[in-house]
């Protein structure tokens, strides 16, 4: 939620919500069990993970996403028609920038501490889009729409938790391949001082 305060209180905020624990090694099983049962009692979906997967997890799909996010606004609000702009947006910019909206202290926070992890999605996203504007000057048509083709399909094969009971992956053997190649790059990244965070559908 793009909101903060007391006043904002939600009592069904965490219902059907992920929730993520990443208890360490030395970490009591009791206080776990007492943790998850907390969580459950207030709706949450509770799922375990090790510190350095979550920051690697969370980085990909909310951390760095909110990073471009407000990126994005900030290179906007910086230029001279930007009014004029904004006044042809339309839900395709709401739904792009919806994020960019969130807290800014909270946001500062979370990408200072996982700035290992936000700080690799941006590299690999820089390799994506210098890429895409290289077949686009090149006027490269055939792989530009194979790029974007890609892109599109996995996004349109991607299933929300919330919606199937577990997250679903639909990618090529080459794709898979990648990925095991960033977790185990994520896996040798120092650790960052995250040890909870919740999942709040998309965006969050």
């Amino acid at each position: 939620r793009e909101v903060s305060g007391v006043e904002n209180a939600d009592p069904d905020l965490y219902a059907g919500k992920r929730v993520i624990l990443t208890p360490t090694e030395q970490t009591l099983p009791d206080h776990v069990r007492r943790a998850t049962e907390l969580w459950q009692a207030i709706g949450g979906q509770v799922t375990h993970m090790t510190p350095d997967a979550h920051d690697a997890a969370l980085a990909a799909v909310s951390h760095f996403p909110h990073l471009v996010a407000f990126a994005f606004m900030a290179s906007l609000a910086g230029q001279e028609e930007r009014e004029a702009f904004l006044s042809l947006a339309g839900t395709g910019f709401r739904d792009f920038t919806r994020i960019a909206a969130a807290d800014p202290q909270m946001w500062r926070d979370v990408l200072i501490a996982n700035q290992e992890q936000v700080r690799h999605q941006s590299r690999q996203f820089r390799r994506a889009l210098v890429t895409l504007e290289h077949y686009m000057a090149q006027g490269r048509a055939d792989e530009l729409r194979s790029l974007l083709k890609r892109a599109s399909a996995v996004r349109a094969n991607w299933r929300p938790f919330w919606d199937t009971g577990k997250m679903v992956r639909s990618v090529s053997e080459a794709q898979s391949r990648e990925l095991r190649e960033l977790e185990s790059e994520s896996r040798s990244g120092p650790r960052s001082r995250f040890s909870l965070s919740t999942f709040f559908g998309t965006g969050q």
